[in-house]
């Protein structure tokens, strides 16, 4: 939010307006005269007035221009880029007053944000205070455009070209807004003048004093060099003008036997662009970088992290530790990286460490921990889809040590105990995450997963033929699934176990009817009752029952069972033989094994009282090869799949940086590092040679049609051409022209009024200014003349930064909005032109020859 209004700003806001007149006028009074002087004033003033009543119709939400207003109070939307530049520029205000390393800000070029914080540290934090610089700085641009006129024209040129600089609408706008415009027009301005000044110096072969010469030369190459930062195509566009220029004029030169002249010249260019090709090289962020190893290095590795190189910013941020094993915030960025990297176990460590430390802050220790007990879990989740079960119970176990209790940390860590086999304690924990369950999703899985284990754990029961807990186990499962064949099948074969024989054959006979439509599962259970009806009619004939074995047989016989030696044997029974005198018949011994006869009435079976002696085969399920979670969990829901899958990296990468973020505002003190600015300046003149391929392949039309395809993809309702091509040579040469006349002339007259989209209202202003630009054209084009007449370099790098700056923007620029702003790159320069076209002689000569015209029309008629 933007700092209220107080008295202390109020006043800092009037002192800092009144040293930005009295500088204009020290400067302009010994340049331009008094009334140039009076004028620049007028200039400025009106630009701090228009500060004040901008700022304060957005930060009170007053009802004018109300769909302009950002939703930040005291900014505005069609100036996007003032708060960012103010929210971006008060951290590094506190990065500064604390003396702490400078942050990396990805996407921003931090050279603006340098200006704004160095303003909010000296004067205070409030976006008028920076703005009124901004007036300072558009003002002055109108005092360079004079100097400019001057040296290429006369003193009455030089005039009407601060005028029209100094008043042009758009600039007065834009310098009222917290935008680097008014630096970087400045900045264009100025290396012009510089250059102007060095070519007249070179063809008039004044003497200059190695005083002045430094001086010059500082200025030229600081100027270009935070002209290229600001705006890196400015600064090529720059390099581009002096090698068409200047190259040509240094061999004219020496094919005329002016060699000192042509060396200058090409001295002059070489100087130029070698201080292009360095800037764009230079990392500006490095320089700010700190004196102490420790912050040096996490200062390093948050930009290789920022940049993509995690292994690098790992290893950086393992030489902060290394120099300063207290630095929390450097485990803290380490412990992110290998969160990205999904280093897990590698991030807990780190975070470990970090709780180690005894100045962590206890809020923090809460958040740390907090991030610890989600690491665990993830690390279990990984082990567990390697079905590393005992690895996934330890990590389960140690975020549930965290305080990271929760329904799906249960869940998972019954999953776990279930791999290792533990199905006592997993079905334990699955009933802890049911008592935890929030959503009715979550309720219904865990019953699922409750009823499989309960069944796995009757199947346990079963193998170890403790069938009263079989039993139990399987009733518990119905309590948490529905019934299924497989199930009865389980709690038939724990009653048969127990002796209850019928009360198995009737769960034997629901199973049955469950089966369904399921060959398989039909024939496995009937095989199972089949098996029982058998034993029990066996049991019957060995109480003497003989009527009750004979039906429960034939009901053996109509569930499937195959004819034995019980249907000869039963027809005996009828007629009341005994069996024993039976089974020593000989005639029988062949159809009368000895199962059959350890049945018969009055023999007891061998194992009495263990009725699991009879032969019932065991269902396949409860087997290694079919688990009992394919029974009652499809594989479209397995239950590890349906936590486990969909793994969360983003939101922990989004938790560590949350840390990372928070811990920065208590990073050690430090200050600049000499060493490491001249480093990266080495670094710089070393990147000379990629940066001129660099340079050289971003005029091609690929890249120029890629840059625009970009501007498309934006969108916008001011959009022009979006279906414009100009990435092969031919589509571009036929789109200049009107890509030229959209550059200069737009909006046009037809636009004005149409106040559609974000900020169409800005298009009535800027047909004001259209207005004036329309009647200039005459004398830009008698300026551009003259100038070319003139056969002086300076006009011809005039006249080559206009042409070769509006062709690129013209052409890549689609969104009409943000053309408007950038080519006062060009425009600004033009008006100069326009100047030396004398607008007023060429409308008085306009005039004459329309009188002139007339009076011999009028003659030719009277005649």
């Amino acid at each position: 939010m933007v700092t209220p209004f107080t008295p202390q700003i109020c006043v800092t806001f009037l002192v800092m307006s009144w040293v930005g007149a009295r500088l204009i006028r020290r400067l302009a009074m010994p340049v331009a005269g008094p009334w140039v002087c009076r004028l620049l004033l007028a200039s400025y003033g009106l630009r701090v007035v228009l500060a004040v009543v901008f700022f304060a119709i957005s930060y009170w939400r007053l009802p004018i221009l109300d769909p302009l207003q950002a939703e930040i109070p005291g900014f505005w939307q069609f100036a996007p880029d003032a708060s960012v530049y103010h929210l971006c520029g008060l951290p590094l205000v506190s990065v500064w007053l604390a003396g702490t390393p400078m942050p990396y800000i990805t996407g921003l070029g931090v050279e603006y944000l340098v200006v704004v914080a160095a303003i909010y540290a000296f004067v205070g934090s409030h976006p008028l205070l920076a703005t009124v610089v901004n007036c300072f700085l558009g003002t002055s641009s109108g005092l360079v455009a004079f100097s400019i006129s001057r040296r290429l024209s006369d003193e009455r040129s030089a005039v009407v070209s601060g005028l029209l600089v100094g008043f042009w609408p758009s600039t007065l706008i834009w310098s009222s807004q917290l935008l680097k415009d008014s630096l970087s027009l400045l900045l264009t301005l100025v290396v012009l003048l510089l250059i102007v000044q060095a070519c007249a110096a070179v063809r008039d072969r004044r003497r200059i004093g190695i005083l002045r010469l430094i001086a010059w030369c500082l200025a030229v190459v600081s100027s270009i060099v935070l002209l290229t930062r600001l705006r890196f195509y400015l600064g090529s566009i720059l390099a581009l003008t002096m090698l068409v220029v200047f190259f040509p004029a240094a061999t004219s030169a020496v094919v005329r036997r002016r060699v000192s002249l042509g060396v200058g010249y090409l001295v002059l260019a070489t100087m130029v662009v070698v201080s292009v090709l360095f800037a764009r090289g230079l990392d500006t962020a490095q320089l700010l970088s700190s004196t102490q190893p420790a912050p040096r290095h996490f200062w390093l590795g948050m930009q290789a992290w920022n940049a993509g190189e995690l292994a690098k910013a790992m290893e950086e941020f393992r030489q902060a530790l290394a120099r300063d094993p207290s630095r929390g915030d450097a485990y803290l960025a380490l412990a992110a990286v290998h969160v990205q990297e999904k280093h897990l176990d590698e991030a807990v460590h780190v975070y470990q460490e970090y709780l180690a430390l005894a100045r962590a802050a206890p809020r923090r220790h809460a958040e740390v921990r907090s991030l610890m007990g989600q690491l665990h879990i993830a690390r279990g989740d990984v082990a567990l889809k390697e079905s590393n079960v005992i690895k996934a119970q330890a990590a389960y176990d140690a975020a549930l040590a965290l305080g990271a209790a929760s329904s799906a940390l249960y869940e998972r860590l019954a999953l776990a105990l279930e791999g290792q086999g533990q199905l006592e304690e997993a079905l334990a924990r699955a009933q802890q995450a049911l008592e935890a369950a929030a959503t009715p999703q979550e309720t219904d899985r865990l019953h699922q997963m409750l009823g499989r284990l309960s069944v796995a754990h009757g199947d346990q029961f079963l193998e170890h033929r403790q069938f009263g807990e079989a039993q139990g186990a399987c009733e518990q499962a119905l309590r948490w699934v529905a019934p299924t064949a497989s199930l009865y099948e389980r709690l038939a074969l724990a009653l048969v176990g127990q002796g209850q024989i019928e009360a198995a054959i009737a769960r034997a006979k629901e199973a049955l009817v469950m089966a369904g439509g399921d060959s398989e599962a039909v024939e496995r259970v009937r095989h199972t009752l089949v098996t029982l009806l058998v034993a029990h009619s066996k049991k019957l004939l060995e109480a003497g029952e003989l009527e009750e074995a004979r039906t429960v047989y034939e009901e053996a016989l109509v569930v499937g069972a195959s004819p034995s030696p019980l249907d000869v044997y039963l027809p005996l029974v009828r007629r009341g033989e005994r069996a024993p005198e039976l089974a020593r018949a000989p005639e029988l011994a062949h159809v009368m094994p000895e199962e059959t006869l350890a049945m018969a009435p009055g023999r007891p079976p061998e194992g009495a009282g263990a009725p699991a002696e009879v032969s019932l085969r065991t269902p396949p399920e409860i087997t290694e090869a079919s688990p009992p979670v394919a029974v009652l969990v499809s594989e479209a829901s397995d239950p590890v799949a349906v936590l486990v899958s969909e793994a969360s990296d983003e939101r922990f990468q989004d938790l560590a940086v949350a840390l990372l973020s928070m811990s920065r505002s208590n990073m050690s003190a430090s200050a600049l590092d000499g060493a490491r600015r001249y480093a990266a300046v080495v670094d710089s003149f070393h990147q000379l040679d990629a940066q001129a391929v660099s340079t050289v392949q971003e005029t091609t039309p690929e890249a120029l049609g890629s840059r625009r395809q970009g501007f498309v993809t934006s969108g916008g309702y001011s959009l022009v051409d979006p279906r414009a091509m100009i990435s092969q040579p031919g589509q571009l040469l036929r789109y200049l022209p009107r890509a030229l006349a959209i550059g200069l002339l737009a909006p046009f007259p037809w636009q004005w009024f149409d106040a559609k989209g974000s900020t169409g209202v800005m298009r009535t202003w800027a047909g004001l200014e259209m207005m004036v630009l329309y009647l200039l054209l005459p004398a830009m084009w008698v300026g551009a003349r003259r100038l070319a007449a003139s056969r002086r370099i300076e006009a011809y790098v005039v006249l080559a930064w206009i042409v070769l700056t509006a062709m690129p923007l013209s052409l890549v620029v689609a969104n009409m909005g943000t053309l408007f702003r950038l080519r006062l790159a060009f425009v600004l320069p033009l008006l100069v032109v326009a100047a030396e076209g004398k607008p007023l002689e060429v409308y008085s000569r306009l005039i004459a020859r329309w009188d002139r015209f007339r009076r011999e029309k009028t003659e030719v008629t009277v005649s």
